[in-house]
């Protein structure tokens, strides 16, 4: 067993080498563009959100069946969130656990959002898996898969 963690952790160095992979760099390149999407729903820039997004994008809650296809649809339904927490002044936050890199291309962030009122008190609570796709250099979203998860108490 020690072998086989062994021989994958020398496997991602190489791959990691051989493709111009820093994992470092690229979480915090990750990091970065999930806090530009984050600021622009918080600053309610929602002619913009569709760019963070592939065309192809997509949106699944399995908690109620909701399912978005591609950024167009994905962006209008993020408008009206940002317009729901614009209306009632709520502060909405993303706090990343973990970022992994199935491929030099591919990162899959797993997340926690919170929806907070004014006072700081939680309104809701999501687990969000996130994966992201480099394109010409930059992150994008590609897949979204959301449940809610009860408020620590």
């Amino acid at each position: 067993m020690h072998k086989t963690f062994l021989i994958a952790i020398l496997s991602f160095g190489v791959f990691a080498t051989l493709f111009g992979i820093d994992p470092e760099n690229a979480k915090e390149e990750v990091k970065k563009r999930l806090k530009e999407i984050s600021a622009a729903v918080q600053q309610h820039k929602t002619d913009v959100l569709m760019s963070y997004w592939t065309k192809d994008a997509q949106w699944f809650n399995p908690s109620t069946g909701e399912k978005l296809n591609g950024n167009a649809e994905i962006a209008d339904s993020l408008q009206k969130r940002t317009q729901e927490i614009e209306e009632k002044d709520f502060l909405l936050t993303i706090t990343i656990e973990d970022i992994t890199f199935p491929a030099s291309d591919k990162a899959v962030v797993d997340a926690i959002v919170e929806i907070k009122d004014k006072k700081g008190q939680l309104i809701q609570r999501y687990k969000r898996k996130i994966t992201l796709v480099n394109q010409d250099g930059k992150w994008y979203v590609n897949q979204v898969r959301e449940v809610e998860i009860t408020p620590p108490k």
